[in-house]
């Protein structure tokens, strides 16, 4: 699920970035370069990206993400 969002946003960023580089060949200057280095900086943060907190093993097994630190693996009886 992850890298199919990633992916469809960088072929979004890639071609913001594409059209802002047309528009500024077309003569739009500001429009054409806000659209480029919008475009840009999205396709650079999508490429560094990763799933926070967790190993680099565990990163690259692909496994599936389990229960956090600390939390409780039975229910917890009430308490009064």
């Amino acid at each position: 699920m992850v890298d199919t969002v990633r992916v469809i946003v960088g072929v979004f960023a890639a071609l913001l970035m594409l059209g802002g580089l047309v528009g500024v060949i077309a003569g739009a200057w500001a429009d054409g370069l806000w659209a480029a280095v919008t475009g840009g900086v999205v396709l650079i943060a999508v490429v560094l990206e990763r799933t926070r907190y967790r190993s680099e093993a565990t990163e690259r097994s692909s496994d599936p993400v389990g229960p956090g630190g600390g939390e409780p693996t039975m229910p917890v009886a009430p308490r009064a």
